[in-house]
């Protein structure tokens, strides 16, 4: 990082990505220098969350000696597995979440023959079952009958006690349990997924900037920090 801040002065980087300045001149040539190399600057003291917390002032900041500016470099992006392309890395792992390029899937969440462990609104009991297709625009999910591992009969009761809550329905002579499960979660009633097994996916995450792809983890890495704590070191 070190290098692409050569010329400014006045500057000292502590603990990986604290950097502190020592004055408002010095201040202004860092901000200058970080849009050019892409990064967006927060004023943490203008912060919707730390002004409606009263006791995060600007001056109790200041006494604390914590960072008044937040700096951020948006670099992360996926890479479809099919097309190899750069694409955008927002929600992309969500349920059939397609390339933006050749169309193809980039995540599957629910697979036939996958399973899913989940508990109905209201319950704590978990209920693990095998899944066959989850329905985004109806909002419903499919699963195989016959419950997986309930040796003490917890998860049989729970759905004998919310007969309300679950379908059974045949399809092309297969009968499946039908239950609800929308795109957009809703808790009154909507199951609770705790984890589900079998999901496809077909990305990796990567790191572009400048033109350049870099590798999350391992070589090559991104040359530069995500993101930056700056401080005023003027004011101590």
């Amino acid at each position: 990082m070190n290098g692409y801040l050569e010329g400014l002065t006045g500057l000292t980087i502590h603990r990986h990505n604290e950097l502190h300045v020592r004055s408002e001149v010095e201040l202004k040539a860092l901000f200058t220098k970080l849009a050019e190399l892409g990064y967006t600057i927060n004023d943490l003291r203008k912060d919707k969350h730390r002004l409606e917390n009263r006791k995060w002032t600007p001056e109790r900041m200041i006494e604390l000696k914590i960072s008044l500016w937040f700096a951020k470099l948006d670099v992360t992006r996926g890479k479809c597995g099919s097309c190899k392309n750069i694409i955008g890395f927002r929600a992309i792992q969500t349920h059939q979440h397609s390339c933006e390029i050749c169309g193809e899937f980039t995540y599957i969440h629910v697979v036939d023959g996958g399973s899913i462990e989940f508990a109905f609104p209201r319950s704590a009991t978990p209920i693990k079952l095998y899944t066959q297709r989850w329905d985004t625009d109806e909002g419903y999910l499919y699963l195989y009958p016959g419950f997986i591992d309930d040796h003490r009969g917890e998860m049989s009761q729970c759905f004998a006690e919310n007969p309300t809550l679950w379908t059974e329905v045949t399809e092309n002579g297969q009968k499946l349990i039908r239950v609800t499960k929308g795109y957009e979660w809703d808790a009154s009633r909507d199951i609770h997924t705790y984890r589900t097994t079998g999901s496809i996916r077909n990305y990796t995450e990567v790191h572009f900037w400048r033109g350049v792809e870099y590798t999350t983890y391992g070589e090559p890495k991104l040359p530069v920090l995500q993101t930056i704590n700056i401080h005023e070191d003027w004011h101590t």
